[in-house]
């Protein structure tokens, strides 16, 4: 008997310490094969679903280029797991970074998450800003903060965080290098995060019996539009908001006399070459390039064209039609496309990759990238709080599915997700001219939100890194 129940429990031993290597297998094998070089190896191990995201040439030229940046990785710490998710920090010879794998089965991981938002070997560790540090969410915020202040180019930061009914504001760096330190009514250029308002405001029409979504586009455009449709699929001015309307991306090809110009001259004569009535001029030579409402495709063109459709709405310029609901409906009196002379006194100097400055440039033209807009951390925390309030139908209409592939779900406008909690995620980023970036979360079952505003060309992903690692650590 005695005998028995060794054999049992070394059995049960012998198991639990299969499954524990088991699950940790595949990260050092991952590790051990990106000191080696052996990049396609780590690719033969993504799964299928990886595997359709991204072809193995860029996988491997992408791991590549890293490679030359940190060395070798000379030590793995664990960092967080959270249900299949588990980031590390990797210690590299030269450079560390923040690597995030997703493995359902712990035989092949689904996605990864690579960036260098964490602290680096012999950097700078101090920084100019207003975080009291006297709580867990002080502290977890400034990790991040100063983590991604590290890279060069970076200037200034603000952050905006809701939860449980209050407002926190952090603030980072410098309006400009070597400047004073940001405000919560500083104003940023934000990007996409634009094209939420406009789908805001589509939504706004729905409620206010101007339009519905599945309207065609070309009620609401001037003049006869034969070639707006695909087989005979028209355009719906929701599938403009879901990125599905199978619009090219652009109509027309700039000529030489706008292209050779120095970026900020180049950007400034867009502003008077490409006004609406060029954009609906070009619209009657477009040709579709896929059926409406079948293929996801970002697409800021289709945005100018939705906001033709909302001034023909409403009979106003987008412009008057956007302030006006924000001041009167959220008392947001600094969320604007066009700044005075006064707004221009707050708004923060962006700068590219390279370190150049970016002044700011004025722009409601119909042609590059979708609509503008500028804002405040304090304008966005109050649109925070509407959009997770439930009071505003039109808001509530925006969150709603609208479309869905293997790879995304996509609202009127917001991006929507789950993270490795199983939490809903509300969201759009956005980048301007590489200069500026931005990121707006709402997480609608926890009522809290997340908003972030920088003013450097520093990658996308380094931006949604600090703000997953801040909310999943709170």
């Amino acid at each position: 008997m005695l005998y028995a129940m060794k054999r049992f429990v070394i059995c049960i031993w012998t198991m639990l310490m299969t499954v524990g290597v088991y699950a940790q297998d595949l990260p050092q094998q991952l590790l051990e094969k990106y000191n080696n070089r052996d990049f396609a190896g780590i690719y033969a191990l993504g799964s299928e679903q990886m595997k359709q995201m991204e072809s193995e040439k860029d996988f491997t030229s992408y791991l590549e280029s890293l490679r030359e940046e940190t060395g070798s990785i000379n030590f793995a710490k664990p960092l967080q797991n959270c249900n299949s998710w588990h980031t590390f920090e990797w210690r590299g010879e030269k450079k560390n970074l923040r690597v995030t794998w997703v493995m359902k089965d712990k035989q092949s991981f689904d996605d990864y998450f690579i960036d260098d938002v964490v602290m680096q070997p012999n950097s700078r560790r101090h920084f100019p800003h207003d975080n009291p540090l006297q709580s867990h969410q002080d502290s977890i915020v400034h990790n991040y903060a100063t983590a991604y202040l590290l890279q060069a180019n970076t200037a200034g930061m603000s952050i905006g965080i809701l939860r449980s009914g209050k407002k926190y504001v952090y603030n980072y760096g410098a309006i400009r290098k070597n400047g004073p330190l940001p405000s919560a009514d500083n104003i940023y250029v934000m990007g996409s995060i634009a094209k939420v308002f406009v789908g805001m405001m589509l939504s706004q029409a729905v409620v206010d019996k101007k339009a519905k979504f599945d309207d065609d586009v070309r009620k609401y455009l001037p003049g006869n539009y034969p070639n707006l449709q695909y087989n005979g699929t028209p355009i719906q001015l929701v599938q403009l908001a879901n990125h599905t309307s199978g619009l090219p991306h652009d109509l027309r090809e700039l000529p030489s006399s706008i292209t050779d110009l120095p970026f900020l001259d180049l950007m400034k004569a867009m502003e008077t070459y490409y006004p609406k009535d060029s954009l609906l001029h070009d619209l009657h030579q477009a040709t579709l390039v896929s059926q409406p409402g079948t293929t996801y495709s970002y697409n800021g063109l289709a945005y100018h064209v939705l906001v033709a459709a909302l001034e023909t709405m409403y009979k106003q310029p987008y412009e008057q039609i956007l302030t006006n609901f924000l001041k009167k409906n959220l008392n947001m009196f600094d969320t604007k496309i066009d700044l005075s002379d006064a707004d221009m006194k707050r708004i923060v100097t962006g700068y590219r990759p390279s370190g150049d400055t970016i002044p700011m440039i004025q722009s409601s033209g119909f042609f590059y990238g979708g609509p503008r807009l500028n804002s405040t951390i304090n304008d966005m925390l109050k649109f925070a709080v509407a959009q997770l309030s439930g009071k505003h139908k039109a808001m509530e209409l925006s969150h709603h599915q609208t479309f869905e592939d293997k790879y995304r779900k996509v609202g009127i406008s917001w991006m929507l997700g789950t993270n490795c909690l199983g939490q809903s995620e509300i969201f759009h980023t956005g980048s301007t001219s590489g200069s500026f970036n931005s990121i707006l979360k709402l997480y609608p079952n926890q009522q809290s939100a997340c908003i972030i505003f920088t003013n450097d060309g520093s990658a996308q992903n380094r931006l949604s890194a600090v703000e997953r690692g801040i909310m999943l650590d709170l």
